[in-house]
């Protein structure tokens, strides 16, 4: 079953707010709960005025969180950005996370190589690298750890993601020979609960503001609730989809018309504003669309998509998309 961690970053501003997060997460049958220790020096190499840690968890919180969900049996995570804070707090953690920023930062995986143990997983982010970049720290951080000691993550880290690159993940995880895991900074849940559905993903890593906090580096609406957040965890832990194989696929040039047009899809049956819920049934449905379109979302995605958050407007007869 897929394994779920629940990215916090930022979205905190007190220590009895950190707490409620991993008890919010643990509500919502995360499987894990995350946050990050960075201020200027980690990030920047000198004091650059950001005043970074602001954003960031207080060393000191790390030893009573850790516990804290150790209580409730959910594992915790830290992204550390430097040497010293792993050889400092990486024995409270139960697992590593090395952002794409730092896929490449050789030194700092060796120091959690040392401090982490066999039951200590490191999961390594890959946005903003090209899959050559990507397949040469696969090879070198294989030779020094097995492959069920870590694992990539398809990332596209821009805040927010417009899309998930489907033939990148296949290209990505083929070429490294891992089951497929995410790290994913898509608005609400559609496109990473449909892109479940084709890949089965082993790991989905979700930021999450559970507070509502505002105003942090993590808050934008790729952030999501708590209901959301829950609703995230159910659709996916219930697929069951065996991991689809990527094939050339298409249809006659002569039946192009009928696909773009005639095939039935799921769409908007009254106007539906951006950030609705969308109920079957009520304002949206399986039928032809007025206008041709590409990608289309088929009756096998009424699940994924009810009782979601319409990510833009429709009228009525426009395709449901993600």
């Amino acid at each position: 079953m897929t394994y779920i961690i629940a990215e916090v970053g930022s979205n905190f501003r007190t220590f009895e707010n950190c707490v409620e997060c991993i008890e919010l997460a643990a509500e919502c049958g995360a499987d894990a709960v995350k946050f990050q220790k960075y201020d200027d020096v980690s990030l920047y190499g000198f004091d650059a005025g950001k005043d970074m840690a602001q954003y960031s968890i207080d060393g000191d919180w790390i030893p009573e969180l850790s516990a804290h969900a150790k209580d409730l049996q959910i594992d915790f995570g830290v992204t550390f950005f430097n040497c010293e804070d792993v050889d400092k707090y990486g024995e409270y953690v139960d697992f590593f996370k090395i952002a794409s920023s730092d896929m490449n930062d050789h030194e700092l995986f060796m120091a959690i190589k040392k401090k982490r143990t066999s039951l200590k997983k490191v999961y390594i982010s890959t946005g903003g690298h090209t899959l050559l970049e990507i397949g040469n720290r696969y090879h070198i951080i294989k030779s020094h750890l097995s492959d069920n000691e870590f694992d990539f993550m398809y990332c596209d880290s821009s805040y927010p993601a417009e899309s998930i690159d489907s033939k990148k993940v296949f290209d990505l995880f083929r070429m490294i020979s891992q089951e497929p895991c995410i790290s994913d900074h898509t608005v609400g849940i559609a496109k990473i609960c449909l892109s479940n559905e084709m890949f089965k993903y082993n790991v989905v890593e979700k930021h999450v503001n559970l507070l509502d906090i505002r105003r942090r580096p993590d808050s934008g609406e790729f952030a999501i609730s708590y209901n959301i957040f829950a609703d995230m965890v159910k659709k996916i832990k219930m697929t069951t989809a065996k991991p689809l194989e990527k094939t050339e696929d298409s249809v006659l040039k002569s039946e192009e018309s009928m696909r773009l047009l005639h095939n039935r899809r799921l769409v908007a049956i009254k106007k539906i504003a951006k950030d609705d819920i969308l109920k079957i049934g009520d304002n949206f449905g399986y039928f032809r669309g007025l206008a041709p379109e590409k990608d289309y979302l088929e009756f096998h995605h009424i699940d994924v998509i009810n009782g979601t958050e319409a990510t833009r407007d429709y009228g009525p007869g426009n395709s449901i998309t993600i």
